[in-house]
């Protein structure tokens, strides 16, 4: 995926468009395609999720952290991903990056390349 002129995406809206034309994330083509079971999808696991992600994020992009400032029930979840890039050979070249391809059209975040 790449990125350049031809691609427009508002944050807020969590929406994308390419050439000017509403294009499908990688979301919604996983969606429509069966592949997402809308079952799990309850508020306490979305908050969850957005914490969790939020600060591992961050936590790549350099920022500092202080435990104390998580939910407790939370910390096995960061402590996992913090562990995971100890013991794993893993370069991040960037975090949060939102692209598109520009032969199938279709856009997304990429958690970390």
């Amino acid at each position: 995926m790449t990125t350049d002129g031809r691609f427009k995406f508002d944050l807020a809206a969590h929406l994308g468009w390419i050439d000017g034309q509403p294009a499908m994330s990688v979301t919604d083509i996983l969606r429509h395609h069966g592949f997402i079971d809308p079952t799990w999808y309850t508020e306490e696991a979305r908050s969850r999720g957005s914490v969790v992600h939020a600060v591992t994020a961050g936590l790549d992009q350099g920022m500092t952290f202080n435990w104390a400032d998580l939910d407790p029930k939370l910390h096995g979840y960061v402590k996992s991903w913090l562990a995971f890039k100890a013991n794993t050979p893993i370069e991040i070249l960037d975090v949060e990056t939102t692209a598109y391809h520009p032969l199938y059209l279709f856009w997304g975040t990429r958690d970390i390349r």
